[in-house]
């Protein structure tokens, strides 16, 4: 049995977390399709406690 996988990736994002929750809640895909969403940066993270994050370009940043 073989398994597909979406990839999505973005030069630069908010928040994979949040790129992926926005797909899923969209419809456009579901909890039941593997998926990954990587990004070169992420410019907007929200953390624990509503604290403010950032990834720099230069690192692997995924959200499965």
């Amino acid at each position: 049995m073989q398994t597909h996988i979406a990839i999505h990736h973005e030069r630069q994002t908010l928040s994979t977390s949040v790129t992926a929750r926005r797909m899923i809640a969209s419809g456009r895909l579901t909890t039941r399709t593997p998926a990954v969403w990587i990004a070169d940066e992420q410019i907007g993270g929200i953390g624990r406690f509503g604290r403010p994050w950032h990834s720099p370009a230069g690192g692997v940043w995924m959200t499965m």
